[in-house]
């Protein structure tokens, strides 16, 4: 029997456990990083492991700020509903909690990003070969724009790439890209694609959405025909100029080429 000795040791080891913070109460959340569409609902879940009592649970971001939202607590368990997410709670969120007056606290953090919408690109009439033409693609409600790339593509072949150089804003915003095209004979038959990139840091999480023109066609200006015009005398030049008009009548009826 060691009496009075183990009760001090005891004493001693408990004395231990509450100086240097030690127990074995463990505190968990999830999701562990969270990656939501601006808009969409965000339930976080705080759970104190091993506590035998109720525990006392406290939410804040890392700003020391109520991020807003319901809590509901259930014991040793804290649920956390964000209705309606906006861009203001992209922050490192902390879930505090105590049991037996001791405190433990867990963080994570919430990734924001919007991209609801197909890029816009107007239909092309035609194409003219080696003439240039404006072409402009629009996104809407983008965020955050610093990830954000459009590809211009002209069937498999990428054409030009545009990262935006505007200024950045902590807020959705929409984007849209301006690109002076010269298109060649070879590029006939071919779509051209705007194609929007939203590139997250985290694994898994690049969003990319492609939009089509519709079909078109690009004409060639034709080699305009060498006249030639009969020596003075043998047929009136007013005769000749009648020839050639019909000459360009019966062109533009047997083929379908535009002349510009």
């Amino acid at each position: 029997m060691c009496g009075v000795k183990c009760i001090t040791f005891a004493l001693w080891i408990n004395i231990l456990s509450v100086l240097t913070g030690e127990n074995k109460f463990r505190l968990e959340l999830t999701p562990v990083n969270p990656v939501i569409h601006v808009g969409t609902d965000l339930e976080l879940t705080c759970q104190m492991n091993d506590c035998p009592d109720n525990v006392t649970f406290i939410w804040k971001s890392a700003l020391d700020e109520f991020l807003g939202g319901e809590a509901k607590d259930e014991q040793t368990v804290s649920r956390l509903l964000i209705k309606n997410i906006s861009v203001k709670h992209s922050d490192r969120v902390l879930c505090k909690a105590i049991c037996q007056q001791s405190p433990k606290d867990i963080m994570t953090k919430i990734h924001m990003f919007s991209f609801p919408e197909d890029p816009i690109l107007p239909k092309i009439k035609s194409l003219i070969a080696n003439q240039e033409q404006r072409l402009i693609c629009t996104v809407r409600n983008i965020y955050p724009l610093e990830k954000f790339q459009i590809e211009w593509l002209r069937g498999d072949k990428t054409l030009h790439v545009e990262e935006p150089q505007e200024p950045i804003f902590n807020s959705v915003q929409n984007f849209i890209s301006v690109f002076n095209y010269t298109p060649s004979v070879d590029d006939l038959g071919k779509n051209i694609s705007c194609k929007a990139t939203l590139k997250l840091s985290l694994k898994n999480q690049e969003k990319t959405t492609t939009a089509e023109s519709a079909q078109h066609d690009i004409w060639r200006k034709p080699d305009l025909p060498m006249a030639i015009l009969p020596a003075a005398g043998s047929v009136s030049l007013l005769t000749a100029a009648v020839l050639l008009i019909r000459h360009f009548r019966k062109k533009s009826v047997s083929s379908d080429i535009t002349l510009d």
